[in-house]
């Protein structure tokens, strides 16, 4: 195991994650591809790891725009529910994913995990606990000190709790009837929202017709 951090069996199946708005509830359910758990010096750390078949990465822009949520929806439902992994509270550890694909594992510029993790020292140590080398990992991305993708545990804790309070008011919206097309629309073209939108021709929403309709976004 190159990792301090080992797969973790849930005792029972997760609660669902509750969204509250105006002593009305939501219910969240999913399936978390994998939970990592490490027992570290006198704290229990957690990083969620969802599999993709091509290269990934869950930044914190994305999250924070709202476009990569899952990951975050996943790390949080796991610190909510620190019994179940047995642990009595769960510092959140990292989001990750984990590219499957027919890439050779000497390639040093694609690390098979990326995402976001808590830069705490006891964390970064066990994401990759081989022996210290000149070399880049090649189990997570973030791990160097110049890396995209790494927080304080404060501000971790910080995210997650706008990603609950984003989410319950996307859920509460929707519920209400606000379906509005109003896509996510950064300067790169072929990241914008209804280049891979399975509703696109059925939404006939243009950019050239309604210009202001659109979330600009860096």
């Amino acid at each position: 195991n190159q990792s301090g951090f080992s797969l973790n069996t849930v005792e029972g199946e997760l609660p669902p994650t509750t969204l509250e708005r105006d002593k009305k509830t939501i219910s969240l359910v999913g399936r978390v591809d994998r939970v990592d758990v490490a027992h570290l010096d006198g704290f229990d750390a957690a990083r969620v790891i969802d599999y993709k078949s091509s290269q990934k990465d869950a930044s914190i822009d994305q999250i924070y725009y709202a476009r990569r949520l899952q990951l975050a929806a996943y790390l949080l439902a796991v610190c909510e529910n620190p019994k179940q992994f047995g642990c009595d509270a769960i510092t959140p550890g990292g989001m990750l994913y984990f590219t499957i694909g027919d890439r050779a594992s000497t390639d040093e510029d694609q690390a098979l995990m990326s995402g976001v993790i808590n830069i705490r020292d006891e964390i970064v140590a066990a994401m990759d606990t081989m022996p210290a080398t000149k070399r880049k990992s090649l189990l997570v991305k973030n791990l160097g000190a110049k890396a995209n993708g790494r927080l304080q545990e404060t501000q971790m804790r910080l995210l997650l709790e706008y990603v609950k309070d984003k989410m319950t008011r996307i859920a509460f919206d929707a519920a209400q009837g606000d379906a509005r097309a109003c896509p996510a629309w950064p300067k790169d073209e072929q990241n914008r929202a209804c280049v891979y939108c399975d509703y696109a021709g059925a939404c006939g929403f243009d950019e050239r017709v309604r210009p202001l309709g659109v979330n600009r976004l860096p």
